[in-house]
């Protein structure tokens, strides 16, 4: 079994990974070589049942990275087995990897139901700021800058002006 040191030395040797990318790369396949066994008798029916068993317990995303590592371990080995690892080799479909956003229906569910109590000034704010955020995409950061200068409700069509590096309004 590779220790952590000795596939972070395979990775750097590639020379094309940042660090923080072998860092991750290192300790996917380490936690694959904890579930696998040794990575080079390793048949590609055990990744697949491997894969099967994480769906039920990891997301997509760190399934995706897990299953980049052990791809990228493998090339760098030179080890033939890279040719059959691919995402939908292992059952993991483009579908499966959309994010899902709630729905203008559930928003307004949201909104609808969390509507706070005017006396309370606090609940006022989070909820405007949230509406604020719904409304126009902006990121928590944004919302969290804005003064009282940035709406804009004097023209004809109302906007905010966000502190971002671009100066959007929306």
């Amino acid at each position: 079994m590779e220790t952590n040191e000795g596939l972070i030395g395979l990775f750097t040797r590639a020379e094309k990974y940042s660090p923080r990318t072998i860092r991750a790369y290192a300790q996917q396949i380490k936690y694959l070589q904890e579930l696998l066994g040794d990575l080079h008798k390793t048949t590609f029916k055990n990744i697949k049942n491997t894969v099967i068993n994480l769906k039920i317990e990891k997301s997509i995303r760190t399934i995706k990275l897990a299953v980049s590592a052990l791809k990228t371990f493998y090339e760098l080995t030179q080890d033939p087995i890279v040719t059959e690892i691919h995402l939908a080799n292992l059952g993991i479909y483009v579908d499966e990897m959309i994010r899902h956003y709630i729905s203008p229906e559930r928003l307004e569910d949201i909104i609808i139901k969390n509507r706070p109590d005017y006396q309370n000034c606090l609940e006022v704010r989070n909820y405007t700021a949230f509406l604020t955020l719904a409304d126009t995409g902006a990121k928590l950061g944004e919302i969290c800058k804005l003064k009282f200068n940035d709406y804009n409700i004097d023209s004809e069509k109302h906007f905010i002006r966000l502190s971002t590096q671009q100066k959007n309004q929306r």
